[in-house]
């Protein structure tokens, strides 16, 4: 006796789901670099399409109508979920992302800003010519389906759902076992109860600028914004950089280092945003406006070191390897903002140059290197550079190098014709990294948060500073070295994860503790160095009274 699948249907929603399942393998291989997380998520989504089609199967005998139904609507979710998370796979690998983190401000951002429309139309013509070929096939091919057979396959289906993580616990990140981790997650929670905080402390807000009485000691300020760059990685690739192509070893007896400075926000917008304007913003980048980001903020609109070069008579001038620089970072007062807009075309015989999102359309950071050269011959100028490689592991990918070892390999090259041009006297560089690293396993411990910064300068000599200090202090200390001036390290600061992490932390010179929001007033503790829960309570207030000033300016 066999179990024949005599209806149509059956077979051509057989035919779809074997389809699917190696239109899936091949579009993950195209889009990652991870053989781990290839197999992993192929394996979880291949089980799911299976438990979709038995779930069919079985609904079928109690009502032909709503089995068809329900399965076309749960083929199409699944099926949007699994591509388009395979569509961003390396570059949100290990985000922790689950359906509980969507919000409908990081949604929008998502739509407007990510969602690849061009991809969507492919895998609508692939969706049609599939289910096209299944039945074509149902119609030349029969398929006989031994009843002993159901349960043993339904059986396995169910292995690979619940195996899979298991297995390949580290590859598995999917929106589906994220959820059910978190909603499996049994964390020590902290309720808020009624606290003061005053929203003037240093650690909110370090915008004052002092009354000058001389003149800068540097006349060319160059500040390049790494992306994404913890300590640890930083330390760690290094060593990888050739001697000649390693600018911290050539620059290290003129350099000082910052090993206790951290960013504030681990999203790049915010953190651009506190370097120039010394401003904690205590929430997320894209869930808190229709707009994208900062733009428009009556923050931004505040005096800041744009404004304070400006008065000083330098010539301001911003750089980036888009085809258009962020809006909130063209909103400030620059003399020129320098993006690729007008030579793009050009450009992408010569480098590397990738369109991954709508709003990410660029080349790699050298493209620009000769424009701020000629910005440099300038008598007074302030220069920040933000690097868009890393943006998307596109650029890894093709390159073969890691974040640092291009970084290094882009700086010696500047130094080198610096120094053949007699452009580095009176000359300070700061390098900096905007964030850290945005993967779960790492935003869940400070040290994720602990980002270089380092000051180059012919007249430096080696120097390593051990104080506390965060984006919020970037201009107090830039500051000690323009006009002398002292700078004090925090006694605490705050910063925020990710957008779609809901998650936040704070840390002083003995204490930290990085917090998950649960629910309104309700927090998970991630990590925490003090069994206080009063203290830390007292942390989550201050940080919800300034988000809610903020919000509400």
């Amino acid at each position: 006796m066999s179990f024949f699948l005599k209806w149509s249907w059956k077979k051509v929603f057989f035919f779809v789901i074997l389809i699917s399942i190696i239109c899936l393998l091949a579009v993950k291989l195209t889009c990652s670099s991870r053989p781990m997380y290839i197999l992993a998520t192929w394996l979880f989504d291949s089980g799911i399409y299976a438990l979709l089609f038995f779930i069919y199967i079985g609904i079928d005998k109690l009502s032909t109508i709503l089995s068809k139904i329900v399965f076309i609507f749960l083929y199409l979710f699944h099926t949007v979920t699994a591509y388009l998370t395979s569509y961003f796979m390396d570059d949100m690998f290990g985000r922790g992302l689950s359906f509980l983190s969507i919000d409908s401000g990081n949604a929008s951002f998502s739509f407007t800003f990510l969602f690849p429309w061009h991809y969507l139309i492919f895998f609508i013509i692939c969706l049609v010519l599939a289910v096209v070929i299944s039945y074509l096939l149902s119609n030349f091919i029969k398929i006989h389906l031994p009843k002993k057979a159901v349960l043993p396959l339904l059986f396995l289906a169910l292995l690979l759902l619940v195996g899979t993580p298991i297995i390949f616990v580290s590859n598995v990140d999917n929106f589906y076992v994220n959820t059910i981790y978190a909603l499996a997650e049994t964390k020590e929670t902290i309720t808020l109860t009624d606290f003061n905080c005053d929203t003037n402390l240093s650690f909110l807000k370090q915008n004052n600028y002092p009354a000058l009485i001389q003149e800068s000691k540097y006349k060319k300020i160059v500040v390049f914004v790494m992306e994404s760059l913890v300590y640890g990685e930083f330390y760690k690739d290094i060593s990888k950089v050739s001697e000649d192509q390693n600018f911290f070893g050539i620059t290290k007896g003129n350099s000082n280092y910052y090993f206790n400075y951290y960013t504030n926000n681990q999203d790049s917008v915010p953190s651009m945003v506190t370097i120039l304007s010394s401003q904690f913003i205590p929430t997320e980048a894209y869930t808190y406006s229709e707009e994208y980001s900062l733009c428009g903020h009556p923050m931004m609109e505040e005096y800041n070191l744009v404004d304070h070069f400006n008065d000083e008579n330098y010539y301001t001038s911003f750089y980036v390897s888009n085809t258009a620089a962020p809006c909130e970072l063209a909103k400030y007062k620059w003399s020129k903002i320098n993006d690729i807009k007008e030579n793009y075309d050009s450009l992408t015989k010569e480098f590397m140059c990738f369109n991954p999102y709508p709003y990410d359309i660029g080349c790699e950071d050298i493209v620009l290197l000769d424009r701020l050269l000629e910005d440099l011959k300038k008598e007074k100028v302030f220069i920040m550079q933000e690097f868009i490689y890393g943006h998307s592991n596109l650029y890894i990918k093709e390159s073969g190098l890691s974040k640092t070892e291009y970084y290094s390999k882009y700086l010696a090259e500047f130094y080198k014709k610096i120094k053949a041009e007699g452009l580095d006297k009176d000359l300070l560089i700061a390098i900096v990294s905007d964030h850290g690293l945005r993967e779960k396993v790492d935003y869940s411990k400070t040290a994720g948060y602990n980002i270089p910064l380092i000051f180059v300068a012919n007249d430096l000599t080696y120097r390593e500073d051990n104080n506390l200090l965060s984006h919020l202090d970037f201009k107090t200390v830039l500051f000690s070295y323009l006009y002398g001036l002292d700078y004090y390290p925090e006694e605490q600061l705050f910063f925020v994860g990710p957008t779609a992490s809901k998650t936040f932390g704070f840390k002083t010179a003995f204490e930290n503790g990085i917090f998950e929001e649960k629910d309104v007033g309700e927090y998970n503790i991630l990590s925490s160095t003090t069994k206080d829960n009063n203290y830390l309570q007292e942390q989550l207030v201050c940080y919800q009274t300034s988000k809610t000033e903020f919000n509400d300016k």
